[in-house]
């Protein structure tokens, strides 16, 4: 339940500090997941970057879906390997099983969380 309301806290934020999203989406299951497992091992201002930049991700998603692009597949494996890079260790395969491809698919359902 702190998990959620510590992710509705951050796209509010976020929508404050840079005009949001159109639309406060929720997160993806995996990310929550993520999040959970992080614990006691990372601090509340690294869970907030986490949650922040995997939000973005989120958003790459969903906007190539709804356009049936994916125009944003390299931002979106840039962000992933950032996303890699500063939170070593936690298992961030769904990235390159299931948001990913998504991405680079958006006509096909890979993702069904989303």
């Amino acid at each position: 339940m702190i998990i959620l309301l510590l992710i509705l806290i951050i796209c509010v934020l976020w929508w404050r500090i840079y005009g949001g999203p159109r639309d406060v989406t929720s997160p993806h299951p995996r990310s929550v997941q993520v999040l959970d497992s992080m614990g006691p091992n990372y601090s509340y201002e690294s869970k907030l970057e986490f949650a922040a930049m995997e939000d973005l991700l989120v958003k790459y998603e969903r906007e190539s879906i709804q356009k049936k692009n994916s125009s944003r597949l390299l931002e979106a494996q840039h962000l992933s390997q950032q996303i890699k890079n500063r939170f070593p260790g936690v298992d961030f395969s769904y990235h390159d099983n299931l948001i990913l491809p998504q991405i680079k698919n958006p006509l096909k359902v890979i993702d069904t969380n989303i």
